[in-house]
């Protein structure tokens, strides 16, 4: 059996059992229904642990959201996805030991200085957990007591996520054709947006309401915040962007006008002007690379009418603090919502306090501002003032030496003549909305790859594992690797 036919046995047990767990699940119950999910789903797994892998990839985006329960049988930290990701790791261990399958090496370049990063920041934030502000603790139930549950929460979980990205990458390494595995970043990408558009249209909120200061965290019942939303899917939507000219089938082009319409809605519905000037950015980026002028005049021609379309509401929202002076208070500066005067000139003295390694992850919580009540945020909205609180200068060098490793993976992929038009043009797309990231960083989210930047995550995974299978097809063919040039070498 090939390992294209293994997967589709293994996803057509698994939803046969789900048809039987049901009409037993009439009779027995939930408890039932989840033991007979859970055996054949292990059972699906150990026969091919990219079925596995296809499970994680579809829930990481959902990782932090309502729709990902926090604890299963009563055990904290025991969760659908981290059940997944164990049991997928030991049947990866299992194929690569009995099955004789290599594995793509565990990318130390990558990971290396954030987990040495990560580490040390835990180390120091561990002694702080008992000051941070009390505010904090009374909003949040879920935030770390003890030094032990920091640790947890900050290093052991970003941990387990970065060996869930190497799966995928050991997962991609292995199939015959690494671009089907965008098949399964699309349907990852459009579950999130649903959610979003479903939080909206049960809000009971006009367009116009949603648009207003007062309702800035509406979207917080998802389990993120707007802002973190848009961090999110903006890598999502300039890939489908940048990938819809090249799809040869019709079949393709519909997923692809799905991916980027259900991801620019959901953006839009954030009412984040971060959200808003991205989505503009990808897409006048999208039509300048087009290489042509008349590209460029359709690019214009089309945002102008989408700028004319679009509700008030969404104007007056991107417009919000242009034409208002004054940025020394909470108050006056609605340009930043306050941000200047009410969180980083506060924060500002914080940093002259730690300045070389930091005060630790999340140092904002314990920050002295924090104490005092000035602060109510549990982070500096600010992505470059919040790595230099909690990581100082070392973390500010370690952070852009691993962003400019990920810039030149990218680049190195959508430049490489050897691969499919598909796949140079999703490394494009998610490189283009890397740069515009860093642009959003002033506003918020954060430079330490997490879970808000799952759609870089796979990315990375995927052009480890196309290196990965270039590296296997050079020692086996030494001509292939002298006809690659510079592209293959540097992999």
């Amino acid at each position: 059996m090939t390992g294209s036919k293994r997967i589709l046995f293994g996803l057509g047990a698994l939803l046969m059992t789900v048809f039987f767990g049901l009409l037993i699940g009439v009779g027995g119950g939930i408890p039932a229904l989840a033991l007979v999910i859970g055996i054949v789903g292990l059972i699906c797994i150990f026969v091919d642990f990219r079925i596995g892998v296809i499970g994680i990839m579809l829930m990481m985006p959902l990782a932090a959201t309502v729709l990902m329960p926090r604890q299963m049988l009563g055990i904290p930290g025991f969760t659908p996805l981290n059940g997944t990701i164990a049991v997928t790791f030991c049947s990866m261990l299992l194929t690569s030991v009995f099955g004789g399958r290599r594995l793509v090496a565990f990318p130390w370049k990558f990971y290396g200085p954030i987990l040495g990063l990560l580490a040390l920041g835990t180390y120091i934030g561990a002694s702080k957990v008992r000051l941070i502000a009390a505010h904090f603790l009374l909003e949040n139930p879920f935030l770390y007591r003890t030094a032990a549950s920091y640790g947890f929460d900050e290093f052991i979980k970003p941990l387990v996520y970065l060996i869930a990205v190497w799966m995928v990458a050991v997962a991609v390494a292995q199939s015959k054709q690494p671009e089907r595995w965008l098949r399964v970043v699309n349907v990852s990408v459009v579950a999130l947006p649903m959610l979003v558009i479903a939080v909206v249209l049960v809000s009971g909120y006009s367009l116009r309401e949603l648009a207003t200061p007062a309702a800035r965290t509406f979207l917080s019942s998802t389990g993120l915040h707007a802002n973190a939303l848009s961090v999110i899917l903006l890598p999502a939507f300039a890939a489908g962007l940048f990938m819809l000219p090249v799809y040869q089938t019709v079949r393709g082009k519909i997923v692809g006008l799905v991916v980027i319409g259900a991801t620019v809605m959901a953006l839009l519905l954030t009412f984040s002007r971060a959200a808003f000037l991205g989505v503009l950015l990808v897409v006048c980026v999208f039509f300048f690379l087009r290489g042509n002028m008349r590209y460029v005049l359709i690019g214009l021609f089309v945002c102008a009418t989408v700028a004319v379309l679009l509700p008030d509401s969404f104007v007056e929202r991107a417009t919000t603090g242009f034409g208002k002076g004054g940025v020394g208070s909470r108050q006056h500066d609605t340009l930043t919502a306050g941000r200047v005067g009410g969180i980083w000139l506060p924060l500002l003295p914080e940093i002259a306090k730690h300045p070389i390694i930091g005060d630790g992850v999340n140092a904002t919580q314990w920050s002295l501002p924090a104490r005092e009540g000035l602060i109510v945020e549990g982070h500096p909205h600010n992505a470059y003032l919040r790595l230099l609180m909690d990581h100082g200068v070392v973390g500010l060098a370690v952070v852009g030496y691993f962003l400019l490793q990920v810039w030149r993976l990218f680049r190195r992929r959508a430049n490489d003549v050897t691969q499919p038009p598909l796949i140079r043009a999703y490394f494009n797309g998610v490189s283009v909305a890397l740069v515009i990231f860093m642009i959003q960083c002033v506003s918020g989210s954060r430079l330490i790859f997490d879970y808000i930047q799952v759609f870089y995550w796979f990315a990375i995974a995927i052009g480890l594992a196309i290196e990965h299978r270039q590296r296997l097809a050079a020692s086996a063919n030494p001509d292939l690797a002298a006809s690659s040039g510079p592209a293959l070498r540097s992999a």
